[in-house]
């Protein structure tokens, strides 16, 4: 009987931290709170390039959509030295939910939630875009704002600004494969 158990368990262990039984560790997503602190140190200047932010919700549509778009292309991201940091404007309630999304699609990156006080806090540093999300912000290497995109804006209008601001292309011609 203790055998048998003692199977049961790693067979358990083994499907419940991988994917499907195939080995391959599941990434396992956490969201931190994005405080004062933290924020200010993603505005600091860095020598990883450009920054990323994208603001999003779980009850936005077209924010899931921009979020699956940047997991497609995160191999660009990744060999260009940008980072991506996604920051969920649900606050804490929706904290597992998130986690849950972004471990589904595979969204790399850091992730972050906010709660109204620090809705507040974003207006206060001078990021107002209200409740328009998705909202993508871009901090240069010298931390500052270098472009935004709202809701409107498309994944591929962060890249071509990301060319303009880099000086290269970071999308081959056959991008939408």
């Amino acid at each position: 009987m203790k055998n048998i158990i003692f199977i049961f368990t790693i067979v358990f262990l083994y499907f419940f931290k991988t994917e499907a039984g195939t080995g391959k560790v599941k990434s396992i997503v956490t969201l931190n709170q994005l405080n004062e602190t933290a924020f200010k140190n993603l505005l600091k200047t860095n020598d990883c390039g450009y920054k990323i932010i994208n603001f999003w919700s779980v009850k936005c549509i077209g924010c899931k959509f921009k979020l699956h778009d940047l997991a497609h292309f995160s191999h660009v991201l990744k060999e260009n030295d940008l980072q991506l940091i996604s920051v969920n404007t649900d606050g804490i309630n929706y904290k597992t939910k998130s986690a849950k999304y972004l471990n589904k699609f595979k969204i790399q990156g850091d992730h972050y939630f906010i709660n109204e006080s620090e809705s507040e806090l974003l207006k206060n540093l001078g990021l107002q875009f209200e409740d328009e999300i998705p909202h993508i912000i871009v901090i240069g290497p010298e931390g500052n704002v270098v472009f935004a995109i709202d809701e409107e804006g498309s994944v591929s209008e962060l890249f071509e600004n990301l060319k303009h601001k880099m000086g290269k292309n970071l999308l081959s011609e056959n991008w939408w494969n």
